[in-house]
């Protein structure tokens, strides 16, 4: 069996999210697209073009 690159710490955090309903995909995707800025469209939000704006929404995402 291949040696997994997480830790037994990572893994179970994410079994506990799962277990607690806690939706890790609409958190990962609220923060690539709402928190952190993409150099390739200029250090702005993905957010930002659709509302077409430069304002930062905030979202409950861990860094």
């Amino acid at each position: 069996m291949k040696k997994s690159k997480f830790t037994e710490a990572q893994v179970a955090f994410v079994l506990k999210q799962v277990e607690d309903g806690t939706p890790a995909a609409e958190d990962w995707r609220r923060g690539y697209n709402e928190v952190r800025p993409h150099s390739a469209i200029g250090n702005k939000l993905p957010i930002s073009l659709i509302n077409g704006s430069r304002e930062q929404v905030r979202a409950n995402v861990p860094p």
